[in-house]
């Protein structure tokens, strides 16, 4: 009898050079895709990060403003001429004062009156549209705003806007993400 041996089948496993070509090409998509995508993602956290700062800037010189029993001046500057760019301050009137200017800040508590100072970091391209200064009376309302007061905060390079805006009687209110682009009608 004649034994019948039997080779064992090699069974040849992995990737071809095709699959792994194609995978790395559908990889090389989504990274180029995500990758502009994040970009986007952090423009727009910055904005919203100095909409939020402007928001806690106003709430502190309102709180201040009750606080003290006095009135206060919440001040933004975008120009580098004031405080650096992209700062804001909080300033303390004399009691009884009836403007602003460097006459009426009370000494007493700082120079020029300023009892906090605060910043907007890493805010390169985002933009602040509104009022330089609002005041703040002493149980925390505008003194002699003519209407509620908004700020509109933008960046360039992302793709939302936000709003900070200031009633009369003193509500302050953070709204948004508001998208930038425009839809046009149908």
């Amino acid at each position: 009898m004649l034994a019948i041996c039997h080779k064992p089948k090699i069974k040849i496993t992995g990737f071809g050079l095709i699959e792994m070509l194609v995978t790395i090409a559908i990889i090389g998509i989504l990274s180029s895709i995500a990758a502009s995508n994040f970009g986007t993602w952090v423009q727009n956290t910055k904005t919203r990060a100095v909409a939020e700062s402007l928001e806690n800037g106003l709430r502190l010189a309102q709180g201040e403003a009750i606080k003290r029993g006095r009135q206060t001046v919440f001040r933004l500057s975008t120009t580098a001429a004031f405080l650096n760019s992209n700062n804001w301050i909080v300033q303390v009137l004399v009691r009884g004062a009836t403007d602003t200017t460097g006459a009426n800040l009370d000494t007493s508590v700082g120079t020029n009156g300023v009892i906090y100072k605060g910043s907007f970091a890493d805010a390169d391209s985002v933009v602040i549209a509104g009022q330089s200064k609002l005041r703040f009376n002493s149980i925390g309302r505008l003194v002699a705003e003519p209407a509620t007061r908004v700020y509109r905060i933008t960046n360039d390079k992302g793709t939302e806007q936000w709003q900070v805006s200031v009633s009369l009687s003193g509500t302050i209110k953070i709204i948004g993400p508001l998208a930038v682009f425009a839809i046009a009608p149908r």
